[in-house]
């Protein structure tokens, strides 16, 4: 059926359930697994610029912030990359060809991109749950997918994490 599944995997508790689910269709498909994860400004989960108005007149406050962010940044990549090297590790245990990769870019193209490149036959990915003015300025990475891949595409509608 499917050689090889591509698993969109959000850096938030969805990504266990995205993982869980494309793992057990590895199994069962005998395919190939890999995830991605994208980083990108849109980042739901990940560090914010704690900026303040008045940095014009406070410049020294502003290298501060800069560095608190940078660092910010590198703790959160490091425990995304850990989180992703334990998934891959979970996978491999249970007997499926499992790799990761983490890129950086608009995460509904860059999906798009990773699975047409490694010729991906299914793309398993969640959905936010976005609807309307929300979806139009956030972006549904899933809707971008679901209208743009090469393959075939599982989107899972999973529980809100507000819920």
């Amino acid at each position: 059926m499917y050689k090889k599944i591509l698993a969109a995997i959000e850096n938030s508790p969805r990504g266990d359930q995205i993982f869980a689910h494309a793992l057990e269709l590895a199994e069962i498909t005998k395919s190939e697994l890999k995830l991605v994860n994208v980083l990108s400004q849109e980042e739901e989960y990940g560090p914010v610029f704690q900026g303040i108005s008045t940095l014009d007149y406070y410049p020294a406050l502003y290298d501060d912030l800069m560095q608190k962010y940078r660092k910010a940044w590198e703790d959160f990549l490091l425990n995304t990359r850990n989180r992703l090297e334990n998934l891959t590790n979970q996978g491999q245990l249970r007997g499926v060809p499992t790799t990761y990769s983490q890129n950086y870019g608009s995460p509904g193209r860059t999906i798009c991109e990773v699975a047409q490149d490694w010729e991906a036959g299914l793309i398993v990915m969640g959905h936010r749950g976005l609807k309307g003015i929300s979806e139009l300025i956030q972006g549904s990475a899933s809707n971008y997918v679901m209208h743009n891949a090469k393959c075939s595409v599982l989107i899972l509608k999973l529980p809100s994490l507000e819920e």
